[in-house]
């Protein structure tokens, strides 16, 4: 018997490996870059390419990349208890010649299937939902109008039981793309960034439903977001469950430190730290309006890096109070340092430390400098708490914390947060080992830049 040939490789005829391939069309896919900045970016990572030669690849690869995407998407969604869909139909104009179009989209606003016909009576909505059924399987339910034809159909397949009858749970599917990590509630009358709607937060999360919204569990059923992987959480404690920092949906307008984890940019880290970060604030407000919109409340919100543009922050939010957690410089920055080698093993699947020894130590000494500068500039407005205070007594400092903030210290909050500690003591998901060697930096040096700072808040050293 004749041995089946392989299918001959799309790159054959391509010098470039298909890793660079896909990684040109993933950053002029994802992001909002034109040609010439997909160049000058690659070139900053020591890959020299036309923008042209951008344009063919994705003329020529993007097709079947998309393909093969939508069927590995397919392929997990089939194992998840809560996939739904969603199906419509809408009369339009084809080639001159009014027809129908059907469409099912499931409930991260994906378009599995599209169908055009003349009709749409029981016939052709069995054609569409048979199509749609053999090419993805059978979700747990099926969202459509009040059209009789999907009744009649779904009868004769033999799933009407799955059927729901009513409006639309989504909004325009190619809307759910502008934003990427979406956000939860906390129960009580704060509200705090979560991986639970991640990476579309429309529709958003109710106040009651942090744990119990379908998108949150289908997550943690498949084990996305990093929980439940071990290696992972010994870095970065991430969960749909769990809160998560602004940064994962800042870095959507393109102003983010997250793009410093993709390698070496001197030009970008340059750029960065001097732009101008309004429209950033502008589009961290709108997606916090967004998510409110069913459960207002005061947001708790995290990122170490606001700390470099707080003059912009509170332009944008004048009444926000600033919490600046203080540890010993030298570990944070060993950890800052250890953190960045992860994201690019994560990301680039190799780390460049000699690049991360240069960097790091700079964006964190450019961190201390600059919120220092702002609470000269701004007395009383920032409110100091130091990590040795937490760790030796936490329920006593967040006391304390909530005090300097004029909000009342519930017994419901100090029994959450008792919760919390015990059962996630430190080391829980083990050691976060790293040492300032291991990136070639030296500790009295260190300690000499960050000089000021030290006398300025006589922070607890961590025997470093």
């Amino acid at each position: 018997m004749p041995r089946r040939r392989k299918p001959a490789s799309p790159f054959r005829y391509f010098n470039s490996s298909p890793e660079v391939i896909r990684l040109v069309l993933m950053m002029y896919v994802r992001f909002p870059l034109s040609l010439r900045n997909v160049e000058d970016l690659l070139f900053e990572r020591g890959i020299d390419i036309c923008h042209e030669t951008v344009r063919h690849w994705w003329n020529r690869f993007g097709p079947l990349f998309a393909a093969d995407v939508r069927r590995q998407r397919v392929s997990r969604m089939r194992g998840f208890r809560h996939w739904r869909w969603h199906l419509d139909e809408m009369y339009v104009k084809l080639n001159g010649e009014m027809v129908y179009l059907w469409r099912a989209v499931d409930q991260e606003g994906e378009i599995l299937e599209s169908y055009i016909t003349k009709t749409r009576d029981t016939a052709a909505a069995l054609v569409f939902m048979k199509k749609a059924l053999k090419r993805h399987g059978s979700p747990v339910a099926i969202t459509t109008d009040g059209l009789r034809s999907y009744r009649a159909a779904m009868n004769e397949l033999g799933n009407a039981e799955k059927q729901e009858i009513g409006r639309w749970a989504l909004v325009d599917p190619d809307r759910l793309r502008i934003t990427h990590h979406g956000a939860g509630r906390l129960e009580g009358p704060d509200d705090v960034l979560t991986t639970v709607a991640e990476p579309h937060p429309v529709p958003p999360p109710k106040a009651d439903a942090l744990y119990t919204d379908p998108r949150a569990l289908a997550r943690l059923e498949a084990g996305v977001g990093g929980h439940g992987d071990q290696s992972t959480l010994r870095y970065y404690r991430s969960s749909p469950i769990y809160p998560n920092e602004c940064v994962f949906f800042m870095y959507s307008d393109f102003k983010c430190l997250i793009w410093e984890s993709m390698g070496r940019l001197p030009a970008y880290r340059e750029w960065i730290l001097q732009t101008d970060m309004t429209s950033v604030y502008d589009y961290h407000k709108r997606f916090l309006q967004l998510l409110q919109a069913d459960a207002p409340g005061i947001w708790n919100l995290k990122m170490p890096s606001h700390a470099l543009w707080l003059d912009t922050l509170i332009k944008t939010y004048p009444d926000a109070r600033l919490v600046w957690t203080h540890r010993d410089p030298l570990r944070a920055t060993g950890s800052f340092c250890s953190m960045l080698e992860f994201a690019e093993r994560l990301y680039v699947g190799k780390s460049d430390k000699e690049w991360i020894s240069f960097d790091m130590p700079d964006q964190a000494v450019e961190h201390a400098r600059r919120a220092m500068d702002f609470s000269k500039r701004h007395p009383g407005r920032v409110i100091d708490v130091h990590y040795a205070e937490i760790m030796r007594e936490p329920i006593e400092t967040m006391r304390s914390l909530y005090a300097a903030l004029g909000d009342e210290f519930t017994p419901e909050a100090e029994h959450g947060m008792r919760s919390w500690l015990a059962d996630n003591p430190q080391g829980k998901f083990g050691a976060h080992d790293y040492n300032l060697g291991e990136f070639g930096l030296d500790a009295a040096d260190l300690r000499g830049r960050f000089s000021d700072y030290l006398d300025r808040y006589n922070v607890e050293p961590e025997g470093f």
